[in-house]
């Protein structure tokens, strides 16, 4: 049988140690396939026979813009432990990336990414919805994760987020109380300003926040998984949680 990790949709075998997704947004979190692969994928698309968590999509930027490319598709990650958050600068874009895995024998990292940084200087709604989940998730605890997008029908805006369940229950944002409908907690709002003689929201308070927040939870889960005693006791209080498979 095989293991991929926790990752959820449709599963796939992966010979590599580590698995790299991006989520994109419209809230997937996709995986290039390989050149030989692709052709085969490529083509059943074409036949309109493409399997299901797969898809075909071409390339509207960059050098190889125009090309088609295949990739795998998921929505989820089951069981797993955050073993490991940090941000990088990659191709000119500054980003998040969260490591995962299931802890079973041989499984692979999985290395989920995406955009931190907006170009208008605001947190990315995925890297957001995180971070207001921060104070509240327990690290050591197993979790289930996923990506969303949805249309809020008063504004037509899409919202994108993540949902996070630990222990049976949804973690909830430490700013927002979703029983009231009212902001809690200390994170600064976005300031309404003038640029230009037009009137825009400034989100640099914002973001300076949650990247506080997010660079103390990046120490706080590698301190975590410094201490052996503490991976080995969780591990042990979890070994008869059903497999992700």
């Amino acid at each position: 049988m095989n293991n991929n990790g926790g990752l959820g949709f449709t599963p796939q075998t992966s010979v590599n140690k580590t698995i790299y997704v991006e989520i994109k947004p419209d809230s997937l979190m996709v995986r290039r396939v390989g050149e030989q692969d692709a052709a085969r994928i490529i083509k059943a698309d074409e036949e309109g026979n493409i399997e299901q968590g797969y898809r075909v999509r071409t390339l509207e930027m960059g050098p190889n813009k125009g090309t088609k490319v295949a990739e795998e598709i998921y929505n989820s990650l089951s069981k797993v432990q955050l073993i490991k958050a940090f941000s990088e600068e990659k191709f000119g874009q500054h980003r998040m990336i969260l490591v995962f895995n299931n802890m079973l024998d041989d499984s692979p990292n999985i290395h989920v990414q995406c955009t931190l940084i907006n170009d208008h200087n605001s947190v990315n709604g995925y890297a957001s919805s995180l971070i207001d989940r921060i104070p509240n998730i327990k690290i050591g605890k197993t979790m289930d994760f996923s990506t969303w997008k949805m249309t809020d029908k008063n504004t037509g805006k899409d919202r994108r987020g993540i949902t996070i369940y630990q222990d049976n229950e949804k973690v909830q944002s430490a700013y927002f109380d979703y029983v009231k409908m009212e902001r809690i907690g200390d994170k600064p709002s976005a300031k309404k300003v003038k640029k230009l003689g037009k009137e825009t929201w400034d989100f640099t308070p914002v973001a300076e926040y949650q990247l506080g927040k997010f660079e103390e939870f990046s120490k706080s889960l590698e301190e975590y998984w410094k201490d052996d005693n503490k991976v080995v006791a969780e591990v042990l209080v979890d070994e008869h949680t059903d497999l992700p498979f």
